[in-house]
């Protein structure tokens, strides 16, 4: 049965000479934007807003892809939408978390609704473990240095479905203590993520299950212990689930020959191009949706509609940087 995904980009009318170059899929829209996002950025689950940490400007903004307008926010990296349009958590002495009105009334004079000093760490990604009309639970995972941690919280939603209390139902917990990865990306629902392992020799050693080096997907228990559950089979900038977990969409560069683990991290680079993919849990493929000769697109995420929103930044340092949207990709 042919399964539609719409790859959701901010896009403006006509493709600028180095744009991005789509091959499978349609582009239905595209956004420029002013302040280019530096290292990723999250958008909220309707593709409304993004927040992103920005090169050219210190400090985290946040942006209305419908009125294009920028909010400049509390923070130097990371802000992330915990899977709704009325929460972020960014990472100030510990985890701050903002309520979305406070944001756009107040911008970097916001005040936070929870602050958590237990947990370090920047690259946090949140999953929604339940949730029912007035209360959220949900899961947040963050890297410091090769260290990866995990905790969980409770969000109380009022009548008019505003955020009225956030608060943390679990300790801090060590995740995936036995494994050895950078830049895990958690999954819509908490119990999974997607991380590239860098040393598999070691730490799969006992693992029949292990290939290699490779973007692995891991399931996670409550005490916050992992499992394999899939191997991309590739190395992989960061990932993102599907909402029902069957697609996995991510970024690679292209590096002339180069071992690729080294760039893994690279944030645009004019010497390289970047192109963007989706994996097929349920048929091992692999969709490639753009190939680039001119500029490096990135960090593709899912929206709750199925589309994927990814960021184009062309080599040419005279052109927007641009989101895109692509549907009917297969």
């Amino acid at each position: 049965m042919k399964k539609t995904l719409a790859v959701t980009l901010a896009v403006l009318s006509g493709l600028p000479a180095f744009a991005a170059e789509v091959i499978r899929g349609d582009i239905t829209s595209k956004v420029p934007i002013n302040h280019t996002p530096s290292y990723f950025y999250k958008p909220t689950p309707d593709g409304r807003y993004v927040g992103f940490s920005s090169e050219e400007e210190s400090g985290n903004f946040l942006f209305d892809l419908h009125t294009r307008t920028y909010y400049p926010i509390p923070g130097s990296y990371d802000p992330v939408f915990a899977q709704n349009t009325r929460l972020l958590a960014t990472p100030i002495d510990g985890y701050k978390f903002y309520r979305l009105e406070d944001l756009m009334r107040d911008n970097r004079n916001a005040v936070p609704i929870y602050h958590d000093t237990t947990v370090p760490g920047v690259y946090e990604s949140i999953g929604i473990l339940s949730k029912s009309t007035n209360e959220v639970s949900f899961r947040m995972i963050s890297e410091s240095g090769s260290d990866h941690y995990m905790r969980d919280y409770k969000e109380h939603i009022s009548r008019r479905g505003q955020t009225i209390k956030v608060e943390p139902i679990s300790p801090r917990k060590d995740l995936c203590p036995s494994f050895d990865f950078k830049l895990p990306m958690l999954s819509k629902d908490g119990r999974e993520l997607g991380g590239l392992h860098l040393n598999a020799s070691t730490a799969f050693e006992d693992d029949s299950s292990d290939t290699g080096t490779s973007t692995k997907i891991f399931s996670i228990a409550d005490n916050g212990t992992c499992t394999i559950a899939d191997d991309l089979g590739v190395k992989t900038g960061k990932i993102s689930f599907s909402y029902d977990k069957r697609y996995i969409t991510y970024h690679q560069f292209k590096t002339a020959g180069e071992d690729y683990s080294n760039y893994y991290i690279n944030v645009p680079d004019a010497d390289f191009t970047s192109d963007i993919y989706v994996y097929d849990r349920h048929t091992g493929e692999h969709y490639q949706l753009t190939s680039n000769t001119n500029s490096n697109s990135m960090y593709p995420e899912f929206l709750l509609n199925g589309s994927v929103i990814f960021v184009d930044y062309p080599n040419n340092k005279r052109e927007k940087v641009t989101f895109y949207v692509v549907n009917d990709f297969k």
